[in-house]
């Protein structure tokens, strides 16, 4: 089946923004007298969305200050999401390439709609990918397939049809339960070891390298 489309996480597989999450989300713990984490810390915390991030930067804390860290993370992150963070090297390449190949683009990201949505605008030229989405109120957060499934069906792609490039177990566990094609990425924020022990079949370590082996397989 010749595959029509690619979906692309966005945190650590698009764009680094790891110092402007770690940045941000240290401000909030030292409003709330709690201790901070080195920016490297933040690697593990990112991929289930903002609110388990929150949880997990905290550590042994009630449910009531994850939640009130999170009301103050969310309108600091949306105003400095771009501070610090870029585009990884190949990739603004690859989805030329990508396009002039006629291939769809989307993003899908569990970062919160809006802030996806500002970031994408930000960084790439209008116009490159069909479908910018991120975390929506009536909408799973990844690894559930919902919302990768619903970006098909908007695209009018069948799941098979459509190549999913992630960095994390998360977007591993979401490419298999939506049956598309994963191709997982290594410049992101997990290891190499982790991608291989969550069950990724490919790894590719810069985005050219992404590109070959789209061409190559379809």
């Amino acid at each position: 089946m010749r595959r029509k489309a690619v979906l692309f996480d966005l945190d650590g597989t698009l764009i680094n923004s790891l110092p402007d999450i770690s940045g941000c989300m240290n401000t909030v713990l030292e409003r709330h007298g709690l201790p901070v984490h080195p920016q490297n810390a933040y690697r593990l915390f990112i991929g289930n969305g903002s609110r388990v991030m929150a949880g997990r930067a905290a550590g042994n804390v009630p449910a009531e200050t994850v939640e009130a860290l999170y009301a103050d993370y969310c309108p600091l992150y949306a105003a400095h999401c771009y501070d610090l963070s870029y585009v990884y090297d190949g990739m603004r390449e690859l989805l030329a390439a990508l396009r002039s190949d006629g291939m769809r683009l989307a993003v899908f990201s569990n970062k919160e709609d809006p802030d996806v949505l500002s970031m994408i605008n930000h960084y790439f030229p209008a116009g490159i990918f069909e479908v910018i989405r991120g975390h929506l109120p009536h909408m799973p957060l990844k690894p559930d397939p919902a919302g990768a499934l619903a970006i098909a069906a908007e695209m009018g792609v069948d799941p098979a049809e459509c190549w999913y490039l992630g960095d994390t177990a998360v977007d591993i566990n979401t490419c298999h339960a939506a049956g598309m094609e994963l191709i997982a990425v290594s410049w992101g924020f997990r290891s190499v070891e982790e991608l291989i022990a969550a069950g990724a079949e490919r790894i590719v370590a810069k985005p050219a390298q992404a590109l070959e082996v789209i061409r190559a397989e379809g």
